[in-house]
């Protein structure tokens, strides 16, 4: 995956898949303009266009829901996205008393800073014990949930997970490929939203 902030695709990329050795060039953490960007610099020099964008998404951030979803569905771009549970919050583990006890949480080392997160637990789990309600009205796990909301939004391609156990690969199946939990916006709008704009939260 590319991550430059360059405007369309590095005339070695549309080399390399030229001669076969790529088959597809994506991009991470791009912003809507620059994938608009990519995409008009692509098509005036006849270079192989970007076919995927890597964002952050979940129900605690939704902000590529304004502009880049929408660019994905009108020009064909694959969105995959990445943490569908923020580091872990939406895994049913963390608990707005006690989650400043867990030592090896995700969410305290990856893509959050902890002081980032003590100025706004309130607002974060507002919506996460939203969430939990839904799901328990649907007898589902919250992550299960969780995953499977993000998978269902309009222009999602696939979101990208990670996990440790086959446990955790049998829910993560059971939540994509099953039930009436997939939530939908709806869902979404009922938990509501701890960023919609601003600076990533998780």
């Amino acid at each position: 995956m590319v991550q430059k902030k360059a405007a369309g695709p590095p005339r070695d990329h549309d080399d390399l898949s030229r001669a076969g050795k790529v088959r597809y060039v994506g991009t991470s953490n791009h912003a809507a303009w620059q994938i608009m960007d990519s995409l008009w610099a692509s098509k005036e020099l006849g270079l192989n266009r970007f076919i995927s964008e890597q964002p952050p998404f979940h129900i605690l951030d939704r902000r590529v829901e304004r502009e880049l979803l929408p660019v994905a569905r009108t020009y064909g771009l694959a969105i995959l996205p990445w943490s569908p549970l923020a580091s872990g919050m939406l895994g049913g583990r963390y608990r707005r008393d006690s989650w400043q006890d867990l030592k090896d949480a995700r969410c305290m080392t990856q893509s959050v800073r902890a002081e980032e997160l003590n100025v706004l637990a309130d607002e974060v789990f507002d919506v996460i014990e939203a969430v939990e309600a839904i799901a328990a009205e649907k007898g589902v796990p919250v992550s299960g949930f969780s995953l499977a909301w993000v998978a269902a939004q309009p222009g999602v391609t696939a979101p990208i997970i990670g996990l440790r156990t086959m446990e955790h690969l049998d829910g993560y199946l059971r939540a994509l490929l099953g039930g009436d939990h997939r939530g939908g916006r709806g869902a979404g709008g009922r938990a509501g939203s701890a960023r919609s704009g601003g600076n990533q939260l998780l």
